[in-house]
């Protein structure tokens, strides 16, 4: 299978699929899918990556994050840089905001790379179209991917993952604790591991107590300050407010307490909160912010450092199992878990 090969089944010229390949703006968005199409379903691979697979060493790997912006995700290249830098690896680096056509782009990019090796945070772990290009990869290219903070299903590969689920739970547990009953969440994409594991922990942390589950306390947010602010603003301008709120994120956090601020809400009196991951410019000016903690960093350097085994083991022909480690979390309450009564 060639180019002409490809052009003559998408009934296009040679120079459209060569457009097409090179990600040229200068195609119609139908023939893209077109030519696309016919690429994914004959499994072809561009003779410039199909050189690199002869390649058995590079000294580049590949990082995919859901969002730069958050300190999570900011923290956790820290810790890949360090190590890949101390073992003599360059690492490109791709932010896909969210969002999944962002996340096409920047896998299509890593395939024409000479990579030895991916870190990626999909954004959803049920979308299709990443599942294939990482089965592809690591599959038939036969590239170590490692998952980092969060799971695509369909497909075994390694991952470093921390327990959104048990954090979740410590944290409704410390408002219950406090006497609150009426705890609402704004969850992140349901799609996500993160987004869905922190919100089966709300709901199994209510279950356990035999706090009954409210409908209303329940609103969709997507780990972004905007929808977070709006989804506040939904929740306490209910006829019933919650008394308490757990937040999925720390992207999350900021937007509610923007609302909250705004309408002279005194968290720790007012109203409870509690957040998932830290806000670091909080520690500065000693804001007591309640929230689940865990070591980005640190969960950065493990995934780089299985990431370093697993090209290791391909450079020597050594066979090896996908393994999954999950980190704890822990919980640091400082004052905004509770409230007047």
């Amino acid at each position: 299978m060639n180019i002409k090969s490809i052009a003559k089944l998408s009934g296009v010229s040679t120079t459209t699929v060569s457009r097409v390949l090179n990600d040229s703006p200068y195609v119609s968005d139908a023939t893209r899918k077109k030519v696309l199409q016919v690429i994914e379903e004959n499994d072809y691979i561009p003779n410039n990556i199909a050189r690199n697979l002869h390649q058995k060493f590079s000294n580049k790997i590949g990082v995919i994050v859901a969002d730069i912006t958050n300190e999570f995700f900011s923290s956790a290249i820290n810790g890949i840089s360090k190590v890949m830098d101390e073992n003599g690896f360059q690492v490109l680096f791709y932010n896909t905001d969210e969002n999944l056509k962002n996340e096409s782009k920047a896998l299509h990019s890593i395939f024409e790379e000479r990579l030895s090796g991916l870190i990626i945070s999909p954004v959803s772990s049920k979308d299709k179209n990443t599942l294939e290009k990482l089965k592809k990869l690591s599959l038939k290219m036969k590239t170590p991917v490692v998952l980092l903070d969060r799971n695509i299903e369909g497909i075994s590969l390694d991952a470093v993952f921390v327990d959104n689920e048990c954090g979740a739970k410590k944290a409704v547990n410390a408002l219950i604790k406090e006497g609150h009953r009426d705890i609402a969440i704004i969850t992140g994409p349901i799609t996500s591991t993160p987004g869905n594991s922190r919100y089966r922990g709300y709901i199994e942390a209510l279950r356990e107590n035999n706090i009954p589950i409210k409908e209303e306390y329940i609103v969709s947010g997507d780990f972004k300050v905007s929808m977070a602010y709006e989804q506040a603003k939904r929740l306490l301008n209910l006829e019933n407010p919650p008394t308490a709120i757990f937040l999925s994120n720390n992207m999350t956090s900021l937007g509610a307490l923007k609302y909250l601020k705004e309408k002279g809400y005194k968290i720790g009196e007012d109203i409870s909160i509690i957040g998932f991951d830290e806000i670091n410019p909080f520690k500065a000016i000693d804001y007591l912010f309640s929230y689940v903690g865990r070591d980005a960093e640190k969960q950065g350097e493990i995934a780089a450092e299985v990431l370093l085994d697993r090209i290791d083991k391909k450079n020597k022909g050594v066979e090896y199992e996908a393994q999954r480690i999950v980190l704890d979390c822990y919980l640091s309450l400082n004052g905004s878990e509770k409230i007047k009564r």
